[in-house]
């Protein structure tokens, strides 16, 4: 059986199957190969990935990208201080135990020849991951009650809370939006350069939304956070409404206990959204006036850029990326 059959061994990928997701386990912190592995309470049930590998044939080439995706996605869980050596190991670590623990994955390209290139999105289940872990004989389970025991367990959560806010949060610009194309036309000028009206509109990915909404939920409880803003609200404290009062949950205070950490989410949420025209190679920059409120307000992007004729031979369409680098010329 070839390691992405073995990947895939427990997904289910046809419409008439069905799966029902364990209930998350007590805390535990978990030592293998010298790599500490912490589960708490703010784990998500899911950990979407997006990562590419490269093969000689497209099926490797896929197998090469789901290792990558387990690997980042189990990343998160650990609380051992990140070195070279323990990323070569966390790789190792992935392809033993990587079977089972990707729920579903889709392609979303895949170039080359005499080596191809593919990137997918996977959605990997860190408790599907922890049991493999509790059933190997190479593990060990290193809790304790004793005071020191205590320590060590308050300060693995404080770390993996970090860690997984972060790990989501720098996700939300790119893989945490879905872009929707409206409108796009050439305007007439006599100018050099050639205008082109463009409309889209950008909000969530419902999945992503979802597992992140999740998060937040996860981390108020988790911290003590409450509904209400508390008198002198701590400056740690942060404060995220992704819906317009009412009757739904659509809110939460966490109590981050850490002003870097409030400083972290903070700078995300207020983030400008960076779009790529792929055709044009031309990055935009969306301001908005909070990244949980896209959905809310329904954000737009029109209007006119100006663009050099010689960037349209050839372009039939236009396609968007959320994300991107590209220097405006």
């Amino acid at each position: 059986m070839s390691r992405l059959s073995s990947i895939l061994f427990f997904v289910c990928l046809l419409p008439a199957c069905a799966t029902v997701e364990k209930a998350p386990l007590s805390t535990a912190s978990i030592l293998i190969q010298g790599i500490r592995f912490y589960f708490s309470n703010v784990v998500p049930s899911e950990i979407p990935v997006q990562s590419i590998g490269t093969g000689e044939t497209r099926e490797k080439a896929i197998e090469s990208a789901l290792l990558a995706a387990v690997s980042e996605a189990i990343g998160v869980l650990v609380v051992s201080d990140v070195t070279v050596e323990n990323n070569r190991l966390l790789r190792d670590i992935a392809a033993t135990y990587s079977s089972g623990i990707v729920k579903s994955y889709k392609v979303i390209n895949c170039t080359g020849k005499d080596r191809v290139e593919c990137e997918i999105s996977a959605i990997v289940s860190p408790f599907a991951f922890r049991e493999k872990l509790l059933a190997s004989k190479s593990v060990t389970n290193i809790d304790g009650e004793n005071l020191y025991g205590q320590y060590i367990t308050s300060r693995n959560a404080i770390i993996q809370r970090y860690r997984i806010t972060e790990y989501f949060f720098s996700r939300i610009h790119t893989q945490g939006l879905a872009l929707r194309l409206n409108r796009f036309e050439v305007r007439p000028s006599t100018s050099h350069m050639i205008p082109i009206y463009i409309e889209y509109d950008i909000r969530f990915d419902p999945q992503f939304k979802r597992t992140l909404i999740e998060l937040l939920e996860k981390l108020q409880r988790d911290t003590g956070g409450g509904r209400e803003p508390p008198p002198g609200v701590d400056p740690a404290t942060v404060y995220i409404q992704w819906g317009p009062t009412g009757l739904f949950e659509n809110r939460v205070w966490i109590n981050t206990f850490d002003r870097g950490f409030s400083r972290m989410m903070r700078t995300y949420e207020s983030r400008e959204i960076s779009i790529k025209l792929k055709e044009l190679e031309i990055c935009e920059r969306v301001s908005h006036s909070g990244i949980f409120t896209i959905d809310w307000y329904q954000l737009r992007r029109s209007g006119v850029i100006e663009v050099d004729p010689e960037r349209l031979r050839g372009v039939r369409q236009l396609s968007l990326e959320a994300g991107c680098q590209v220097r405006n010329n």
